[in-house]
């Protein structure tokens, strides 16, 4: 999003490739000479024009937009486990989540609710810089916090720094008569939750964990469901349908959590 001030991907970019028939776009040309000159003027960011051969053959897509950027990548973040404003917010745990549109869809969700904190990767989940997932993902990915855990106990041990009490308000989301779940009674609904675990404390913070696509929550994630280790949530299906797109589910239950949020 180069006309984004707000410090998101324009703070990153290093060099833009753009064609002719870009800068000449009808209804687009002259708001995008605009962006480029103050990335130019403000950021000393390098603009080259190429044909629009050369910008196909850099891009990855069908049809290509006519312009293209470099960018660095942030550094991994790692969160200020002592500073206020990790507290009393959502932390989205992807639990080797592989598919691309999936993890950008979620990252743009995440941004779009304005309260989590990070996104924390899980072993086997998909690379947020891969291009499909920077597309889908609109800039997010560039706006809120990304770490990478090593193991499913590195991010409860992350997660408990963050003040998030895993046994209670670390939920993952399932489905309600999952064979993937061996718990003795049904998670219960994403609404029935409250997100917001104690009225008087707002410092309070909460996690979801969202599983792949094809095979569900892992087996570590699964166990500490099993054990009361952590929490389990699923949202509720009518017409026989047994699951959702995993970036749906998630979506659904984070702005339920906005929601309940902004409703107290």
């Amino acid at each position: 999003d180069l006309n984004n001030d707000a410090g998101t991907a324009s703070q990153h970019v290093e060099t833009v490739i753009v064609s002719e028939l870009a800068l000449n776009h009808p209804t687009q040309g002259l708001e995008l000479k605009r962006v480029l000159l103050r990335l130019i003027n403000q950021q000393h960011v390098t603009v080259c024009m190429a044909t629009d051969e050369v910008i196909q053959s850099c891009s990855d897509t069908i049809t290509s937009q006519g312009i293209l950027a470099v960018c660095k990548i942030p550094a991994n973040h790692t969160p200020d486990i002592y500073g206020a404003d990790n507290y009393g917010g959502m932390y989205v745990v992807l639990d080797g989540l592989s598919d691309p549109g999936n993890v950008g869809t979620l990252l743009r969700t995440c941004v779009a609710v304005g309260d989590v904190k990070a996104v924390i990767l899980l072993p086997g989940s998909c690379d947020v810089w891969n291009p499909k997932a920077l597309r889908s993902a609109m800039s997010a990915t560039f706006q809120i916090p990304i770490v990478s855990c090593a193991s499913f106990g590195d991010c409860i041990d992350l997660l408990t720094e963050c003040d998030v009490m895993t046994s209670r308000n670390f939920f993952a989301a399932t489905m309600e008569t999952s064979s993937e779940s061996s718990m003795p009674q049904s998670s219960p609904a994403h609404y029935s939750i409250q997100w917001r675990p104690s009225v008087t404390d707002d410092k309070s913070s909460v996690a979801l964990c969202i599983g792949s696509e094809g095979n569900g929550l892992s087996e570590e994630v699964r166990d500490a469901i099993s054990n009361g280790s952590i929490q389990s949530v699923h949202v509720p299906m009518q017409n026989q349908m047994e699951s959702l797109n995993a970036a749906v589910c998630g979506s659904v239950i984070l702005f339920e959590y906005a929601r309940q949020r902004d409703t107290k």
